[in-house]
């Protein structure tokens, strides 16, 4: 791999001549592959133990508590049990930023440039279901890319805005007790995987991303409530977008201070920021990346004003509880208590969260949480997405067959299928197990409603 020479003096630079030509001897092997467990759905043990002929995992990437190394020869999202939500396929070094933000259920968080949504599941893993992600992305392309990895994931309590930090601040001032940053830049720990990274270095201007850097940083001090935490990363490795960025705000901002980070695996010490964490890929097996927590040291026990006027609501309605037509479908169909929590209708669409939602008027938002699916002429239609937020055994009728079964194939290319034995009405297709999507049942057929714009050959 031919390197830019004022990319090699900066690295030598930072590094030392003897540890830049490791960096540069690394760059010249096999990327790693990580696979992340989705903990909503099964234990990372019970997933390895299960599923270890179908897909063969490798050992437990360190720095993190549900992801897995897998040979670069295996296809994991040809798998059926990548559509049914069961795991993300992600750079193992990438893992490292969210894993440390410290989410626990009940918090509010802010993932601030958040598509493909990869450090977003694992952030709706760690709520487990309590509490709120705003899983933001300013461009409107990629945050298409966001809804499907989150609505895939099983979420129930995110949602997902296409806005300007600028104007999330109008709205959520004091609002998040964690923010994940994970800032725009220059890319330098993609070399590896992607040529497009390395043909586009030199070619934009550095200012600009120094520029952004420092807004997000500055715009995440008014989101973040007393007493909260940002995790800051990127996945270059040049100090003018790393540390020094971190020095800068802390230059301005008196009320936070660094935190330590677990450093394991390979991870070492900040360059001038110790406590921050450098992820190389010459010291271990990941891409690179970046990552520095910031506390604000103000009273934790200061908490924002609720003033959200739910009468004047404009963007939804919030519904005192269920709909009737909700409830009948419920009876109907599920083995399960109907949810506890809240109800939003945008037209005929039905969201639910599991807390009240915060002020969205004015807001480019596109999800209001998880879409539960339609109520028109009297009937509840529930949606896919709901489908995978439930959990694996919440449906009276099953359709089941192993995750191999051509059958599942050939429902996720949208075909009926016949022969199916179970009673009338709405049914889980299961792979493994696992709900991968829904059938609606008539006489022993059973018609697909997986997504059009969903389907994929596996």
């Amino acid at each position: 791999m031919q390197l830019p020479a004022k990319f090699t003096e900066k690295i030598i630079e930072l590094i030392g001549i003897d540890e830049y030509k490791k960096y540069e001897a690394s760059l010249e092997q096999n990327k790693s592959c990580g696979l992340r467990v989705n903990t909503l759905k099964i234990a990372p043990a019970q997933f390895k133990e299960r599923f270890a002929d179908i897909l063969p995992m490798q050992e437990n990437i360190p720095w993190t508590s549900d992801g897995f190394y897998y040979e670069n020869s295996l296809f994991p999202a040809k798998c059926a049990l990548y559509h049914a939500g069961l795991f993300y396929l992600q750079d193992p070094s990438a893992m490292y930023p969210a894993e440390n933000l410290g989410v626990e259920p009940g918090d509010r968080v802010l993932d601030m440039c958040a598509a493909p949504g990869g450090k977003s599941t694992k952030i709706a893993s760690m709520l487990k279901g309590e509490g709120i992600l705003v899983a933001n992305d300013i461009s409107e392309t990629r945050v298409k890319a966001l809804v499907y990895n989150l609505e895939r994931w099983g979420c129930k309590n995110a949602i997902i805005t296409n806005e300007s930090p600028e104007n999330l601040c109008k709205h959520f001032t004091g609002y998040f007790t964690k923010i994940l940053i994970d800032a725009p830049c220059s890319g330098e720990g993609m070399f590896r995987k992607d040529d497009e990274a390395l043909e586009a270095w030199g070619k934009y201007d550095k200012s600009k991303f120094t520029q952004i850097q420092s807004e997000l940083l500055g715009y995440a001090s008014q989101l973040l409530a007393p007493g909260g935490q940002i995790i800051y990363s990127t996945c270059t490795f040049d100090d003018a977008e790393d540390e020094k960025i971190i020095q800068g705000f802390l230059n301005e901002h008196a009320e936070f201070e660094v935190a330590e980070l677990d450093k394991v695996g390979g991870i070492t010490d900040g360059i001038g920021i110790k406590a921050a964490a450098r992820l190389w890929p010459h010291r271990l097996k990941g891409e690179g990346h970046f990552t520095c927590k910031l506390v604000s040291k103000e009273n934790a026990d200061a908490y924002f004003p609720e003033n959200v006027d739910y009468k004047r609501q404009r963007s939804y309605k919030l519904l005192d509880g269920p709909q009737p037509e909700v409830r009948e479908f419920w009876q109907k169909n599920m083995a399960s208590p109907i949810w506890k929590g809240y109800y939003l209708k945008i037209n005929t669409n039905l969201y639910y969260l599991p807390i009240k939602p915060p002020n969205l008027d004015s807001l480019t938002v596109a999800r209001f949480g998880l879409y539960m699916g339609d109520v028109e002429h009297y009937k509840f239609k529930p949606s896919h997405q709901f489908s995978l937020a439930c959990s694996s055994d919440e449906f009276k009728n099953n359709i089941d067959f192993d995750c191999t079964d051509d059958a599942i194939r050939r429902y996720l290319l949208g075909e009926t299928l016949t022969g199916v034995e179970c009673s009338d009405g709405y049914a889980a297709v299961r792979a493994s197990g696992q709900i991968i999507g829904l059938a609606n049942v008539n006489s022993g057929v059973a018609k697909n409603m997986y997504p059009k714009g969903w389907r994929r050959v596996i």
